[in-house]
């Protein structure tokens, strides 16, 4: 399919175009759709995860953002506020395989930059606190009946005729094998990295000796950070990997058409591997292995190679024994071990399993090739849909290329082509606020939770927080109405209304969303869980067609 971020010589825009896309105003016609976050304001989990490991910039390089507009629209955004925030790469390789670009943004110029386009597309108020528990075909005949659980801990169900579940790593935290042998005083004391994304000023508080396991960014940053207050042992089960992007550069570089090419035509069971090849596990970059590097030498760190904890225990400290044969005392443990992807046991699409079962592979479902969960109005966007969208699926070029691959199956599903919105969100926080949302906005017409799955900075340069690009769109004959809301969830709707939906992801055990468009906004998200999604409509005819809200 076409190159979705092409090289860095072919601009698909001019600079003065780009300058214009990002001074036009939008006109604030009602949007029927709704963006759900947990903590109730745009990118807060990721501002979270990059306060918690002080990351100056993101592993990803400029071309990689939320705008659909332009790949150069970043670039083109800072030299108009006279930013130059970037961190040059010496260490990629020049050549014909790879041609740029060769840096990358800070972490506060792409807050301040999403912060614009959040503005640009008037989304600042679209933010719905609430989180999606599981999910179930309707009992209508048609759509997605949605089980949704709100800041006053009240379970609600909703109805979307289209949901697309795009949630980053889940809370569902991945655990070493000594965790499973741990007494209760242990697991009381350890520590996962979400545990401090999810409250950052844990990380002041770790003094001492440290252990931290992990060999990707997240264990590398937590070193740099956690050095100074006393001596890190970092422990590693396989070799030190250093490289630039979580990706091969074949992946990033001219290669990527052929790679690609080769990819779409592999059995599931050979992409399942591809994946698997192409991703390796977890790395660090040259820049931070050269931080990591200096810490050793000065005494401070000591990185421990194929080395495993066999058993661990905790009495006021930490009692260590490792696969080698050595025992280490420490202050404080960290796994920095990522999140378990296992579709077969996610409890969002386990009610859709029970209907209409698909084959798992390593845990992921063989969905259609637009990320559809066989005929159900269901699709899946990030690690889900790896087995379709390839290694790249929870980074920007995958979230493009699910938007898409899934927007021509949705659009065709529905019978219509209106337009098009590629969203997405993220924030993995549990917190929900009252503020509340979608006054004046018809719910069934236009629901949209979020789960803003995050991982981020670790895998691949960093969770992208949602951006957008209003598009023109055909005005839809949707109902004006006010929905009475309860605990910031609409419990009562009017029944002409446009009640088809798309959707993308919430927080919870998991995420989804869904939307209706009236106008299409295109949100890119990375890492985490890029939620891209396409937005389109079906009429429902009211008290006919037998839908309802629980």
């Amino acid at each position: 399919m076409a190159d979705v971020i092409p090289p860095q010589e072919s601009y698909i825009r001019r600079p003065k175009e780009v300058r214009a896309h990002l001074q036009k105003s939008r006109a604030q016609r009602s949007r029927n759709f709704a963006v759900v976050d947990s903590t109730g304001s745009w990118m807060e989990r990721w501002r979270n995860q990059f306060d918690a490991l002080a990351i100056p910039f993101l592993r990803s390089h400029e071309m990689m953002h939320p705008d659909a507009f332009d790949h150069s629209t970043l670039s083109v955004w800072a030299a108009a506020k006279s930013r130059n925030d970037f961190l040059f790469l010496e260490n990629l390789p020049k050549d014909k395989a790879y041609h740029g670009p060769f840096v990358l943004p800070s972490n506060r110029m792409m807050l301040d930059f999403c912060r614009d386009l959040v503005k640009l597309g008037g989304l600042d108020k679209r933010i719905w606190p609430a989180h999606a528990e599981s999910m179930r075909p309707s009992a209508c005949g048609s759509g997605i009946e949605v089980s949704l659980r709100t800041a006053g801990d009240t379970l609600q169900t909703v109805l979307a005729n289209h949901v697309v579940v795009a949630r980053g790593p889940t809370w569902r935290r991945q655990w070493p094998a000594f965790y499973k042998l741990l007494d209760a005083a242990a697991l009381a004391e350890i520590r996962h990295t979400w545990d401090l994304f999810d409250k950052p000023e844990q990380v002041a508080a770790l003094r001492g000796r440290g252990i931290i396991v992990g060999g990707g960014l997240s264990s590398a940053h937590l070193c740099t950070q956690l050095a100074g207050r006393g001596h890190i042992d970092l422990l590693i089960r396989r070799e030190r990997k250093v490289k630039q992007y979580d990706l091969g550069l074949s992946w990033m570089g001219w290669k990527r058409r052929e790679q690609r090419r080769e990819y779409e035509q592999a059995s599931i069971e050979e992409r399942l591997a591809k994946n698997r090849a192409a991703r390796d596990g977890g790395s660090v970059s040259p820049e931070l292995d050269a931080e990591v590097s200096q810490l050793e030498a000065k005494g401070l760190v000591a990185v421990h190679e194929w080395t495993e904890i066999a058993t661990a225990s905790f009495d006021g400290s930490w009692t260590v024994a490792l696969s080698t044969g050595d025992v280490m005392e420490a202050d404080y443990l960290i796994c920095a071990t990522g999140a378990l992807v296992d579709a077969a046991t996610d409890p969002l699409l386990s009610g859709l399993q029970e209907v209409h079962p698909l084959p798992m592979h390593g845990g992921l479902p063989a969905v259609t090739y637009n990320l559809q969960w066989g005929k159900l109005p269901v699709y899946l966007m990030g690690n889900l849909a790896a087995l379709e969208l390839g290694p790249d699926a929870v980074n920007m070029t995958g979230a493009a290329r699910g938007d898409s691959l899934m927007g021509h199956g949705a659009l065709a599903h529905a019978g219509q082509l209106r337009g098009r919105l590629l969203c997405s969100l993220h924030d993995e926080c549990f917190g929900y606020s009252r503020d509340g949302p979608l006054q004046g906005m018809n719910p069934r017409a236009c629901l949209l939770w979020t789960q803003s799955g995050l991982t981020g900075h670790g895998h691949g340069g960093g969770l992208w927080s949602c951006a957008t690009k209003i598009l023109a769109a055909e005005p839809r004959n949707c109902t004006s109405s006010a929905p009475v809301m309860k605990d910031g969830i609409p419990v009562e709707m009017a029944p002409e209304i446009w009640c088809g939906c798309s959707g993308a992801f919430s927080r919870g055990p998991w995420g989804l969303v869904s939307v209706i468009a009236e106008q299409f906004a295109t949100f890119y998200c990375e890492l985490g869980m890029i939620a891209p999604m396409l937005s389109w409509a079906e009429h429902c005819s009211g008290p006919e067609c037998g839908c309802s809200v629980e």
